[in-house]
């Protein structure tokens, strides 16, 4: 998906209690002018998110402490920062566009909640986006690999150190992912 198409412009975190529908939403993202893809943590304290404080302004990656209600920035770079996953560790992994190319491409980053120790994780060249941690700790992505002979999307797996990344799955019949998946 295009970011700036417009189809993520001005959305919104909403917080809804199912247990009590009687209640008025609260609006999560009410400082953001856009704010989307949110991810909690494994011990259920964070909520990361991708946000934009302007329109101009690229994606970048937060954190809202859902005990003690603060948001901070996890990203502060030149370019998109997309789709966060939280990890057991307390780090979190997203897309980051790579700017330096013609064509549009992404890769895998891993850092800690404060933006510290940022890793890039993965080199493919193409597009790399929706990670997502499954629950016996690999990370699911979905890759477009230029290079790559059958030019279609493919959700590979990873170990979260970036290391033993591997086909996952690779479509057949002309039926291929468009996005990453969940367990």
């Amino acid at each position: 998906a295009d970011l700036n198409s417009g189809s993520l412009e001005e959305a919104r975190l909403i917080a809804v209690d199912p247990a009590r529908p009687d209640r008025k939403p609260v609006n999560l993202s009410k400082d953001f002018y856009a704010a989307c893809a949110p991810a909690i943590s494994h011990e259920g304290r964070y909520l990361y998110f991708q946000g934009k404080k302007a329109k101009e302004e690229p994606w970048q990656i937060w954190v809202l402490d859902l005990q003690k209600g603060g948001v901070k920035e996890v990203s502060d770079l030149a370019e998109d920062c997309l789709h966060p996953a939280a990890l057991p560790d307390g780090t979190v992994i997203f897309s980051r566009t790579i700017s330096s190319t013609p064509a549009s491409q992404s890769s895998l980053y891993r850092c800690k909640m404060d933006g510290s120790e940022l890793t890039r994780l993965s080199f493919n060249p193409g597009t790399t986006l929706h990670p997502s941690v499954l629950d016996e700790g690999r990370v699911l992505y979905l890759s477009h690999q230029q290079s790559s002979p059958s030019a279609y999307p493919k959700l590979l797996i990873m170990r979260p150190d970036g290391t033993k990344s591997e086909l996952y799955y690779r479509g057949y019949m002309g039926k291929q992912p468009i996005s990453g998946g969940l367990e």
